[in-house]
């Protein structure tokens, strides 16, 4: 996706003077293009988490349900306190590499391969997309309501928000490239649809490559540090301070001029 914008967006420089211009301009410039259908993504999300809430403390069967197993990792309605609090949110930490080589790279592959679909759905109409999204989020709500009824609420967003935070955004991110497809594919207005999406898809490839990078940087962060770091306060700092970065990069170069995405 990088390659795909760098194609359209800097063909007359180098590849990391083209980096660092997306990255400077390009990337803030264009989350800033598709405020709306940010917001339709992050909404989807949230209704997500309400719901996953709702369910799975209206009964624990259905954390089973709406979780695989595989995410799961032996959580579920049988984990106790003790389990959750010792081997998940106040678990080891398991050293150098096993957190910032192999877990990291396990976790962003994963993750990429769920905000690249969330992205790439979008030329479906945008519907699969929002649904991926809700998913996204049902699942996010099971594992708070799980918490929530053990007395673990707040050490588990303590736990998810040292990373969470850069991961869901890059997710919402990867929703709104996909929505800035549907979009223009459903309604062209005055151009052929193809010919509409092909105008605006420097947006939507701004959108989606940089999500992949906020997604790598999520991986170093889930991977490496959110067991180093073993204090409740400190995740919850952490997951406030990048927060607060990303809102002031996505702010960034507000009177900037020059290349940019197309919107």
């Amino acid at each position: 996706m990088l390659r795909a914008f760098f194609v359209v967006y800097g063909p007359r420089v180098g590849i990391m003077e083209a980096l660092g211009q997306f990255l400077r301009k390009g990337f803030p410039q264009a989350v800033r293009g598709a405020v709306w259908h940010l917001v339709l993504a992050a909404a989807t999300i949230a209704a997500g988490i309400v719901v996953g809430i709702v369910l799975v403390e209206s009964n624990e069967a259905w954390f089973s349900a709406v979780v695989p197993e595989g995410l799961a990792g032996g959580r579920g309605p049988a984990s106790t306190a003790a389990d959750l609090r010792d081997k998940e949110i106040f678990a080891p930490w398991p050293g150098f590499i096993d957190s910032f080589v192999v877990s990291a790279n396990a976790l962003f592959r994963h993750n990429a391969t769920i905000g690249i679909m969330i992205f790439g759905l979008g030329i479906a109409g945008g519907v699969p997309t929002l649904l991926l999204l809700g998913y996204q989020g049902l699942v996010i709500g099971a594992f708070l309501a799980l918490h929530s009824e053990r007395g673990l609420l707040l050490d588990f967003i303590g736990w998810i928000s040292i990373h969470g935070v850069t991961e869901i955004g890059s997710l919402v991110v990867c929703g709104a490239g996909g929505l800035v497809i549907a979009e223009k594919i459903l309604f062209p207005g005055r151009y052929a649809r193809l010919a509409n999406l092909a105008r605006h898809g420097t947006l939507a490839a701004a959108l989606a490559g940089g999500a992949v990078l906020m997604l790598f940087v999520a991986g170093i962060i889930e991977g490496g540090l959110r067991q180093l770091v073993g204090s409740t306060p400190a995740r919850l700092a952490i997951g406030f301070l990048t927060g607060a970065f990303w809102m002031a990069y996505f702010l960034s170069n507000r009177e900037s001029t020059g290349h940019g995405p197309a919107t």
